[in-house]
């Protein structure tokens, strides 16, 4: 599980568990030592990593869109790119959606996409990075 950890001036990205002791210790004596209450709170970044892995953008209402679950609020970059690495679609907002065309509204056809996405505040310390298949029906199934 990946979670980010936020405290009062930093924000980490950790997988797991993580246990947290700070001590500041003014000078050599143990008299000396204080100890300074930290609130940590760690939010569950599992909403961000869900990311579905195809979708059919064929107007049946069903997986038309590629779509990641955000907190709205912060702002995404998002990328898209052919198989042969042409970006062809990008976005910077704070949902993160596709249609399945390009930027120049090209329809894009059945195959496997890499993208990207990054947040624009840098909360995150690597992006992430996957692959998506675009899949569209070309004939009814039949019984």
């Amino acid at each position: 599980m990946n979670c980010l950890i936020n405290t009062n001036d930093n924000s980490y990205l950790i997988d797991s568990t993580i246990k947290v002791t700070y001590s500041i210790v003014k000078g050599e004596r143990k008299a000396d030592t204080t100890f300074i209450p930290l609130n940590i709170k760690v939010i569950n970044c599992d909403s961000l990593m869900n990311i579905p892995n195809v979708f059919s953008p064929n107007n049946d209402d069903f997986n038309d869109f590629f779509i990641v679950d955000t907190n709205g609020k912060s702002i995404y970059y998002f990328s898209v790119f052919s198989s042969s690495g042409t970006l062809i679609y990008k976005s910077e907002s704070p949902s993160i959606i596709w249609d399945g065309r390009s930027m120049s509204g090209q329809e894009m056809g059945n195959g496997i996409y890499y993208y990207t996405i990054s947040r624009k505040d840098n909360v995150f310390l690597n992006e992430v990075k996957g692959f998506v298949y675009l899949f569209l029906f070309t004939e009814e199934p039949k019984d």
